[in-house]
């Protein structure tokens, strides 16, 4: 039976991150994926300046040009299709397709020499003898990093948490009008939930995602909103979907009884008014590495250095339920704050903080008091 120190399950952006900055700090590691790369995922692809800063820290090999597709500035925000703000950022946005970008960091990582198992499910792990067991070998581990997904085979372990649905598909330009200078979001959707669109040059991501709820279709959702747009229903599309974090986060990232390091997605790291997830993958990835690396309290380091994380994804679930609850309303507040709203995207307000800020609730109520 071979052995790793560190098993990392799941060779997306958490799990490569986690390989690429163990093996930087001369730590063994293997991954296990169950698919082979290059492979396509479904995500919207867009990138903050803050992922493209994270990514320069990895100190890679590749330029971070390739990284992307397209890049701009310019963002919109929609209310049921209807043109509503658009306005310029300070710093650009990325799009990618996760097809490249998954590929690129596993490549990084086979370039350091990483050993990872392709085409390789895992279907079992004994916690107490700690050993993964994969559909051709069983492989024993001191720390398990669990970078697979919302989904994922280690959440037997932890608090079960609330997930949303995303479905999306990749329009060819000729078929969908839409101007490769400008992300937009569209909040007019039903009742939660947005939607997408996603300039990359040659073809446009359109997308929706909402929280789950038994019984709801969103599928049939998201066929209404292309009908919406004007996209000829009997042109046949390749739609894929898919599960993410969406929900208040108990802030476990670590199952100490069997040396579960989570990360990303597994441990419910994404913004749940934004979506934003890549970023998060990212940095937890880098925090676990680090907090291995360090030898000493592992489990007990890497779950403090991930406060900062579950502390701003329970603030986005918040504000993100009010936001939903009279989002018309704050569609009508946002009109004329164009650079607020660029401050938000460039980070240099954050939003979640809104609703702890008396000042600003008090002029948000105020405003809607008027309507």
């Amino acid at each position: 039976m071979k052995y790793f120190e560190t098993i990392i399950i799941g060779g997306g952006p958490s799990g490569s991150s986690t390989g690429i900055s163990l093996l930087k700090r001369g730590q063994e590691c293997c991954i296990i994926d169950k698919q082979s790369f290059p492979r396509d995922k479904t995500c919207g692809g867009l990138l903050s300046q803050k992922t493209l800063d994270l990514l320069s820290e990895l100190d890679l090999s590749v330029d971070l040009s390739c990284f992307y597709v397209n890049k701009t500035n310019r963002l919109q925000v929609l209310y049921k299709n209807k043109k509503g703000i658009t306005f310029d950022c300070k710093n650009n946005f990325y799009l990618t397709r996760r097809k490249i970008f998954d590929n690129l960091l596993i490549e990084e990582y086979k370039k350091l020499n990483g050993v990872i198992f392709e085409k390789e499910k895992v279907i079992d792990i004994n916690f107490q003898e700690k050993i993964v067991v994969t559909e051709k070998q069983q492989l024993k581990y001191k720390y398990l990093v669990c970078a697979d997904g919302c989904k994922s085979i280690s959440q037997k372990l932890v608090k079960a948490k609330d997930f949303g649905i995303t479905v999306e598909a990749d329009i060819p330009a000729e078929l969908f009008k839409f101007d490769n200078r400008v992300i937009s979001l569209d909040f007019g959707l039903k009742k939660d939930g947005y939607a997408w669109i996603f300039p990359k040059n040659e073809y446009v991501t359109v997308g929706y995602g909402c929280p789950y709820e038994k019984g709801r279709n969103c599928l049939d959702e998201f066929n209404e909103y292309l009908a919406n747009c004007g996209f000829d229903k009997k042109v046949p599309l390749r739609m894929k979907g898919a599960t993410l974090p969406y929900g208040h986060n108990d802030g476990k990232a670590v199952a100490p009884e069997a040396n579960i390091l989570l990360v990303g997605d597994a441990a419910g790291m994404a913004d749940c008014l934004t979506g934003e997830g890549i970023y998060f993958a990212l940095k937890s990835g880098v925090l676990a590495a680090t907090a291995i690396a360090g030898k000493e309290k592992v489990l007990e380091t890497y779950q403090e250095s991930c406060r900062n994380i579950f502390e701003l994804v329970n603030k986005s679930y918040k504000v993100g339920r009010v936001f939903y609850r009279y989002k018309r309303f704050f569609m009508l507040f946002a009109k004329n704050q164009e650079k607020r709203l660029a401050h938000f995207c460039d980070n240099e307000i954050a939003y979640y903080n809104y609703g702890y800020n008396y000042n600003m609730r008090k002029k948000i109520f105020s405003f809607l008091w008027r309507r």
